[in-house]
């Protein structure tokens, strides 16, 4: 059976939104359970993928095909994509829930097992039902997985009471920062931001624009002092997750990992300003964690608290 990996959809997925034709009728040859919106901007495929086992019966699945000998699982790796870009998440399906085919219907996706056993819900409901599974870091039980995904369909998604338009948000003008525009699907601020050391986007989460221009000064004064505060993200980083990592997120024949290996391996790409006055530094891994996210939050001093492998 083939294997799909995901870099490879993620940008698959990118180009199909865009209304590239070769991209859409290559994601139409996928030959394991899968389900896609007809604007491409939804996607779950299931397919089988190495997990390790500790003496606990912790699972922890690995973003890699199935060797030869090794213990496999279910996975449904859930794929999104904008005009902001696409990305992906991955989550366990219980061993009792082995999935024959997906559909989707009105945003709804369906599992639907090989007894005819079916669990469904949006990409939403499934997020949030499966979000603690997603990200732990020493693993699951097979009862965690199958208690959360047999939940997806009940699981209640709080929107905002307020929804603003666009045209209800004008840009933001900062004479040094730049230009924030308002996100109308994520409810945010955000603008691109780049200079000779950073490339990343900055994000100011609220919709309420006064709220929004009230943080301006805020995050000047992150901004001029950046070199700083991401050293120190990535110290933080170090001491909190380096010891994860070499013990449990080696990949086969890897060497442990240094401090100054780990440090160097953080890049920064995304800050998200909250309007209390902490904020978000998101970084790319560069496979230390198999290609999750690493998340620091700091509070309104500056001061690292927070620690998560994400996304």
């Amino acid at each position: 059976m083939s294997y799909y990996e995901t870099t490879e959809i993620v940008e698959l997925i990118k180009q199909a939104y865009e209304g590239n034709a070769k991209a859409r009728e290559t994601l139409r040859t996928i030959n394991v359970p899968y389900a896609i919106s007809n604007d491409f901007s939804e996607m779950i495929l299931v397919q089988k993928k190495r997990v390790d086992i500790c003496n606990e019966g912790l699972i922890q699945i690995r973003n890699e095909a199935p060797t030869k000998g090794s213990e496999v699982l279910q996975v449904a790796d859930i794929y999104q994509c904008d005009n902001e870009g696409s990305s992906w998440v991955s989550t366990p399906i219980p061993s009792c829930f082995t999935v024959k085919k997906l559909e989707i219907a009105d945003g709804v996706f369906s599992f639907i097992s090989k007894d005819n056993k079916t669990t469904e819900g949006t990409i939403s409901q499934i997020n949030v039902s499966m979000l603690d599974l997603m990200f732990t870091i020493n693993g699951v039980t097979e009862e965690e997985i199958e208690q959360c995904f047999l939940n997806i369909s009940t699981t209640v998604i709080n929107t905002p009471k307020l929804q603003k338009k666009s045209s209800e948000n004008a840009n933001i003008e900062h004479n040094t920062i730049g230009t924030f525009i308002f996100d109308k699907r994520h409810q945010w601020f955000v603008k691109n931001y780049q200079t000779p050391k950073y490339k990343l986007e900055l994000v100011i989460n609220t919709f309420n624009r006064k709220s929004a221009k009230r943080m301006l000064p805020i995050i000047h004064k992150i901004l001029n002092k950046l070199d700083e505060i991401n050293l120190n993200a990535r110290e933080f980083a170090s001491k909190k997750l380096l010891e994860v990592k070499n013990n449990d997120w080696l990949e086969d024949g890897e060497g442990f990992i240094t401090k100054d290996d780990f440090i160097s391996s953080m890049l920064i790409y995304t800050i998200i300003f909250n309007e209390k006055g902490d904020f978000e530094l998101w970084y790319n891994d560069d496979s230390l964690f198999w290609g999750h996210d690493i998340t620091i939050y700091i509070n309104k001093k500056g001061k690292p608290k927070r620690a998560v492998i994400s996304g």
